[in-house]
This record gives C-alpha cells, sequence and structure tokens, in this order.
C-alpha cells in the first residue's frame, strides 16, 4: 500500500560530515491525518470553540450549556482508560495490538458521533451527552494506543515526516467541513472519517503485531 509514495530523503549536516537519513512516507500520515480531524470535529469544534473566526457555524446540534459536560465526560473517559490501559499492558497486550481492536475504535467513535447529531434538552440531552462524551473519549483513548504503537515501528524522521502531513491534512479537512460543507452531510462525513482512519491502521497492523 506504501509503495505508491514517495521516499523523501533528509540531509543532516554534522560539522565538516554530512549524513543522509532515509524517511518513508506512508499511510500512516494520511489514517492519523483523518483521525485527528474527527477528533478536532467531534469534540474542539462543538460549542464555543470554532475554527480560526467568529461567527463559524456549529458542527453539532449540542446546546451550549452542555458542551462543558460533554468534555468533561470525555477527557474523564480517556484518562480512565489510559491508566487501565498502562496497569494492564502485558494482560490484555493481545489485545492492544490485535486487529479487533481497531474495530472496536471505530464503533467508539462512530458511536459517539452519531449520539452528538441527537439534538435536545433537559435530563435527556444531559445523559445524551454524557454517553457521547464517553464513548467519544474511549475511541480517542484506544486510538492513542494503537497509533502511537503504529508510529514506533518507524524511524525517528519517518514518525515527524508523517505526522506533521497528518496535521497539515487534519486541518484542511476541518476547515472544509466547518466552513464549506452544510449539515447534515458534515454529520455524515464526520461519521465516516474514524471508519477510514482505522482501516488504514487496520491494514498497516501485521499478524502477530507485537512480532
Amino acid at each position: 500500500m506504501n509503495k505508491k509514495l514517495p521516499q523523501i530523503t533528509i540531509s543532516i549536516a554534522r560539522g565538516t560530515d554530512r549524513g543522509e537519513v532515509t524517511s518513508d512516507l506512508n499511510s500512516l500520515s494520511v489514517g492519523l491525518g483523518l483521525f485527528l480531524a474527527w477528533f478536532f470535529l467531534a469534540l474542539l469544534s462543538t460549542g464555543c470553540i470554532h475554527a480560526f473566526s467568529e461567527g463559524a457555524p456549529e458542527m453539532f446540534p449540542v446546546p451550549g450549556e452542555l458542551v462543558p459536560l460533554l468534555n468533561l465526560a470525555a477527557l474523564l473517559a480517556c484518562a480512565v482508560f489510559l491508566l487501565v490501559a498502562a496497569f494492564t499492558n502485558q494482560r490484555l497486550l493481545a489485545f492492544y495490538v490485535s486487529r479487533p481492536a481497531p474495530v472496536a475504535a471505530t464503533v467508539l467513535a462512530v458511536a459517539g458521533t452519531a449520539l452528538l447529531c441527537v439534538p435536545g434538552g433537559g435530563a435527556l440531552g444531559a445523559a445524551v451527552t454524557v454517553g457521547s462524551g464517553v464513548l467519544l473519549g474511549l475511541a480517542g483513548a484506544l486510538a492513542l494506543v494503537l497509533w502511537g504503537t503504529a508510529f514506533a515501528h518507524h524511524s525517528f524522521t519517518t514518525i515527524v515526516l508523517n505526522t506533521v502531513l497528518a496535521i497539515a491534512l487534519a486541518l484542511a479537512i476541518a476547515i472544509v467541513l466547518i466552513h464549506w460543507v452544510p449539515a447534515p452531510a458534515s454529520y455524515f462525513i464526520v461519521g465516516l472519517l474514524p471508519v477510514g482512519s482505522f482501516h488504514l491502521l487496520w491494514r498497516s497492523m501485521p499478524a502477530p503485531y507485537y512480532a
């Protein structure tokens, strides 16, 4: 899958000597870019935080008073999952490095995004918002573990190159969806971003991944 992407050589000067470090541009940049775009659009663009200009349209119909609750639920779920992953990294290693893990992350991300599309207030709206935040936080935490493991198999320069391109791609996607794609088409596209992201991650995972 990476054969069609270019190989970039970076020259580093060390005094009078010069060394060449080869960096591979691969599908990880696209997959991580899709994930970062989804994370930004699903959480950071919701409520009072907008992209680069005042008056940008709301990304999801979440009431303003429930936005702090959404962010708190997502952050707590993310933190708890990462702590659990840290303490169970050996016992559950077979899952963390398995191909079903991206599938689980995809289900959580899509379900959390779908709940963001449900308008409402009151107790029911608060419950839906908390549920969405928990699902988004769990998906984001599991994705951090998976993407970190995927990038760890590459050289430092390859990691830097693909990360920079991923951030640029994520910003471009976010700007387009926030400013130029109307709802509900934008909802549907945001829900598809983790599908594409984790599909690329799933295809890059050898079996067994820990080898």
